[in-house]
């Protein structure tokens, strides 16, 4: 059999799981240590599922906790030259609700730098 190892180029793409919460027709978005403003979530550990990241880095990062809905979007992004990450959105949705109906207010961890809800 001919070895094929060296037609073979590997992944070089990382993934990161987003979700898109959106409440009272705003999307939640997050200030990254970059200044940039990203919707919640992140890299998935190795072998973990990607509801289960999303939950986990809503979590972390917002001491929230969601429903997970299904895959909104998915596309490759050049986050600089020759470096491309593969990004999956989820749609979300706040587990918790108080007696009025309504849920708790959100607010960033020490890993984010604020939130905001976009229109």
């Amino acid at each position: 059999m001919r070895d094929l190892s060296d037609m073979v180029t590997p992944m070089t793409a990382a993934i990161s799981i987003k979700g898109v919460l959106i409440e009272d027709g705003a999307v939640l978005l997050l200030e990254n240590e970059r200044g940039e403003w990203e919707l919640p979530g992140g890299r998935p550990e190795p072998g973990e599922d990607p509801v289960v990241c999303l939950a986990r880095e809503f979590a972390e990062e917002l001491d929230a906790t969601i429903a997970v809905g299904p895959i909104v979007d998915c596309w490759n992004f050049e986050v600089l030259p020759g470096r491309h990450v593969t990004i999956v959105t989820y749609e979300v949705a706040r587990a918790e609700r108080g007696d009025s109906g309504s849920a708790p207010s959100i607010a960033a961890s020490a890993g984010s730098r604020s939130t905001n809800w976009g229109r």
